[in-house]
Formats: C-alpha cells, sequence, structure tokens
C-alpha cells in the first residue's frame, strides 16, 4: 500500500547579532529556529543543514530536545536551511538573506 511520510514544519527565527569589535566587512550574525511536526510538537535530533548560497558552504547541526537549532557567527549573505529526518519527507526553505544592518525574525 501507499505509505504516506508525515511532513516536518520548518519554523525558522533569524536574527542577526552584530558584534562591536567587527569591522564593517566582518560583521557576523546568527540563525536559530524550531522543527515541528503537523501537530505542533517538537522534534528532536532533527538534521539541519544550512547552505551558504554566495560561498557554496555547508553547515549541520542537529535539534537539541526541544526543536531548536542555532548556526552562529554567519557572515552576511543568502542562506537555504534544509531538514531531514527518518519517517518524515525532506523540507527546504526558501532563501534567506541576512544582512548586517537589520535584525530580523521568522516564525
Amino acid at each position: 500500500g501507499l505509505h504516506v511520510l508525515g511532513s516536518l514544519v520548518l519554523l525558522v527565527a533569524f536574527a542577526l547579532a552584530v558584534t562591536g569589535l567587527a569591522t564593517a566587512q566582518e560583521r557576523f550574525g546568527g540563525l536559530t529556529g524550531r522543527v515541528k511536526d503537523q501537530q505542533g510538537a517538537t522534534i528532536p535530533g532533527v538534521t539541519v543543514v544550512l547552505k551558504d548560497l554566495d560561498r557554496d558552504q555547508t553547515y549541520t547541526t542537529l535539534t537539541n530536545e526541544s526543536g531548536f537549532y542555532s548556526f552562529a557567527n554567519l557572515a552576511s549573505g543568502r542562506y537555504q536551511i534544509s531538514v531531514e529526518h527518518p519517517g518524515f519527507r525532506k523540507e527546504i526553505s526558501n532563501v534567506i538573506e541576512l544582512s548586517s544592518q537589520e535584525t530580523a525574525r521568522r516564525m
């Protein structure tokens, strides 16, 4: 029979924090978020992959017991997040633009 996989709901909250010691070209921010299923339950141990589209680099982390993940020390630019977990289909976010001139949150 047909087996339908659940869907991870990617709730992304991000804020860019500028450190006081950084020069204009070296400002770093961070990206944090939370992964939930369709019923709103948080999911620990989800693989979260952050791709830096401008520099072609990839960073990987896992969600904690509350479903949160965090990436620190990110340069301004365009990023994309994907989440994967057994029993769920892979989800990919829209392009996220981090800028050193703003603080933004996405839920």
